[in-house]
């Protein structure tokens, strides 16, 4: 189970998770330069780049079964990602992108040229922030570098939707989530084989409240997948 942060996160955004893990998964958590062990590394400008450093790191695991799952940000790399072990020849079992637009349905109101200011409003309008991370200057300014840098590279990378392999696909929404509102979410159909969409009360965060049911999701999906249903 390999699990894909959120703009600004690092592996620990999933350290709750461990615990709602079955006893034969693994779980990896991909770590983006510039933060938590990674720290004294230069951010990534490049959401292709980030893709081929992490599939180049999944490859040689090949032979064990996969599930990919991302939110926001976390969503895209892992799309990338997988796209890019099925061009190898080792697709992933299932994909689970949660809270992120499908790239048939991008917003064109970008964050990146914001104003300091008006760029952490509108991150803060997300509930992504805790209240003690939102209440120290000091510790906003340390976020901010690399809040800015993830966003970008976001919003710069071009898909290559057309010609993209049609993986399993399972895409989560937040009923209540502006930024990636659930009839945006749901347009991952598109690109996707099998495909499921799953609504979950909550915004664009709502995966703090549903470690348990995501996790178990992610189990179910370690084998192969075949249902084509829409779920909501």
């Amino acid at each position: 189970m390999v699990l894909f942060p959120y703009a600004g996160a690092g592996p620990s955004a999933f350290r709750d998770w461990r615990g709602e893990v079955p006893a034969n998964v693994d779980l990896i958590a991909a770590a983006y330069p510039g933060r938590e062990l990674r720290a004294r590394e230069p951010l990534q400008s490049s959401l292709g780049a980030l893709a081929d450093e992490i599939a180049g790191a999944l490859l040689p695991l090949s032979d064990i079964p996969s599930v990919l799952f991302g939110h926001s940000m976390g969503a895209y790399v892992a799309y990338e990602v997988a796209q890019r072990l099925a061009a190898a020849g080792t697709p992933p079992r299932c994909l689970v992108v949660s809270a992120a637009r499908s790239p048939t349905a991008l917003d064109d109101r970008f964050l990146r040229d914001l104003p300091d200011g008006e760029f952490l409003e509108s991150l803060a309008k997300l509930n992504g922030f805790a209240p003690e991370i939102l209440a120290s200057p000091a510790m906003m300014d340390l976020a901010l570098p690399v809040l800015r840098a993830d966003i970008s590279t976001c919003e710069t990378h071009r898909f290559g939707t057309v010609g993209a392999m049609r993986l399993p696909i399972v895409a989560c929404a937040g009923r209540l989530d502006e930024r990636a509102p659930p009839a945006a979410v749901r347009a991952w159909h598109a690109l996707a084989g099998p495909f499921e969409f799953i609504q979950f009360d909550g915004d664009h965060f709502f995966l703090r409240q549903e470690a348990g049911t995501l996790t178990r999701l992610l189990a179910s999906r370690m084998q192969p997948h075949t249902d084509t249903d829409v779920h909501e």
